[in-house]
């Protein structure tokens, strides 16, 4: 598995892109009680307004394993969980969202991840590039992945 993270100030974009009709797309799960592009955008922005302050409060991650891996819907949401433990993110506080994407040979889902909890707090996101890699390795094993050669995001 890899993973590759970014942070933007915007939610409407991602929302919009990884839920784009036409896309071979589903919401796995996540904690948003959103279920059309519009909801879930407005319910992302709801919760920025609790620190106006962050330049960017979105977070994109995107988890991929190699073409052949099969990844059911479960395995899915419980590395998408354990993402966001090994992060520092509690997935109780902050909003995310998982994304199945099926537009490319190998299996990745999209995070959509709000820096700041429902308690106002925000996640700094020091060191997210590296602290990723580690996540992944850590998830490759603990679901019997097959390792992702260095430098192939494939996302």
């Amino acid at each position: 598995m890899i993973g590759n993270v970014t942070t933007g100030k915007n939610f409407g974009g991602l929302i919009g892109y990884l839920l784009k009709k036409g896309h071979q797309c589903s919401i796995l799960g996540g904690n948003v009680l959103g279920r059309t592009p519009k909801e879930i955008r407005q319910e992302f922005e709801q919760c920025n307004r609790l620190a106006r302050h962050i330049g960017k409060p979105c977070m994109h991650v995107s988890l991929s394993a190699r073409p052949g891996e099969r990844i059911d819907r479960q395995q899915w949401l419980a590395m998408g969980r354990d993402y966001l433990r090994l992060m520092s993110i509690d997935p109780d506080k902050h909003l995310y969202l998982i994304v199945e994407h099926r537009d490319r040979p190998h299996p990745h889902v999209h995070l959509i991840i709000s820096r700041i909890s429902t308690d106002g707090s925000v996640y700094h996101n020091h060191w997210d590039a590296y602290k990723t890699k580690a996540a992944a390795a850590i998830l490759t094993e603990k679901y019997g992945l097959w390792p992702v050669p260095d430098g192939r995001s494939g996302t």
